[in-house]
């Protein structure tokens, strides 16, 4: 009787232990497995360093967020790609996540083997979360494979060259980041600023530069920028590059391109110099007709220069070189076409702007 009643119970804890994973991830279908939300903590006060870290096998997309608090959070869940289920707890076992404070900084650690289970095949192992900080934080990112959206206000971002799309909002002192083949997306943001990327749009809204021009790089995809103010150092090939409702003053700018068209609206430039240059494409800029600048404008053998609504009083006039002088020349502007492209220019009275 005894043996008996030993079956069922026997039958009972096999079934509670022998699919542990089904507690703990659950699928998504197509393949797809999520462990449960999990939430880890640190004290953290605003304006201290943080420092984000993953390991190059994994892969992801992080929020980084300000809120008003005494302390950091990180809510994510972990994401496996594969067609076994007792595979994917086993990917999530090797993933750890951890939040600590440290002499450097607050570190929030993404870590797998290297080299990782799901190396060299079509599996992975994911991470998506939220960070919660404090406002004004120092941010630092290595994170090559991961996609990051961080809004503010903090006080900076620098990153390591990576190949996720970034999206930066609300940073008050420095903004420093580099990724390939993917978009940059950077709104509010001022001080000391670098972007460069590759086959990946930039868009930026409303950027101040300080002390030194804005760097912003670019090959084979376009840069926009809208509302900016301070000076810029653009460069750009095989793509489009626009700014509208540009304040230029401080230190010098520059913009350059090759095979793809400039645009470039200007609101009001204040004792500074600009530099235009463009290769095998036109140069277009419209500017307040008041204003107070020294031009010079040459193009190649087959190039047009075009310029109207401004109260010009030339020095220089040939077929390829145009020089005039407006108002009492305060500014120093200069655009250049190298091969075939048109300059137009062209002023615009505050009234229409």
């Amino acid at each position: 009787m005894k043996a008996r009643n030993m079956i069922p119970l026997l039958i009972l804890l096999f079934l509670s232990t022998a699919s542990p994973w089904g507690k703990e991830v659950v699928s998504l279908g197509d393949d797809l497995f999520e462990t449960r939300e999990a939430k880890i903590t640190s004290p953290m006060t605003s304006g201290e360093k943080v420092i984000i870290n993953s390991a190059m096998g994994l892969s992801g997309k992080l929020n980084v967020i300000s809120e008003e608090a005494e302390q950091a959070s990180f809510v994510y869940k972990k994401i496996l790609k594969t067609s076994d289920p007792s595979e994917a707890m086993d990917y999530a076992d090797v993933i750890e996540i951890t939040l600590e404070a440290t002499p450097e900084g607050l570190k929030l650690l993404l870590q797998a083997p290297n080299p990782a289970p799901w190396g060299g095949s079509a599996n992975s192992g994911r991470v998506e979360g939220d960070l919660y900080l404090p406002s004004d934080c120092h941010i630092e990112i290595d994170a090559a494979y991961f996609d990051l959206k961080i809004d503010g206000p903090f006080r900076s971002v620098r990153n390591k060259s990576s190949f996720g799309r970034l999206d930066i909002r609300k940073i008050t002192q420095e903004v420093n980041l580099a990724t390939s083949s993917r978009e940059i997306v950077a709104k509010d943001i001022s001080g000391d600023i670098a972007l460069t990327t590759g086959n990946g749009e930039i868009k930026i809204e409303n950027l101040v530069s300080r002390t030194r021009p804005a760097d912003i790089i670019n090959e084979n995809a376009n840069i926009y920028v809208s509302d900016a103010s301070g000076s810029v150092n653009i460069k750009n090939s095989y793509g489009k590059i626009r700014l509208d409702n540009f304040h230029l003053k401080g230190a010098d700018s520059r913009i350059t391109g090759s095979y793809g068209p400039i645009r470039l609206e200007i609101s009001d430039i204040a004792n500074t110099a600009l530099t235009i240059s463009n290769q095998n494409e036109d140069i277009q800029v419209t500017l307040p007709d008041a204003v107070s600048a020294k031009f010079l404008l040459k193009v190649g053998l087959r190039g047009k220069i075009n310029v109207e609504g401004l109260k010009a009083r030339p020095t220089t006039v040939k077929s390829d070189r145009l020089e005039f002088i407006t108002g009492a020349g305060e500014s120093e502007i200069a655009v250049d076409i190298e091969g075939n492209g048109n300059i137009s220019l062209k002023g615009i009275p505050a009234k229409e702007r």
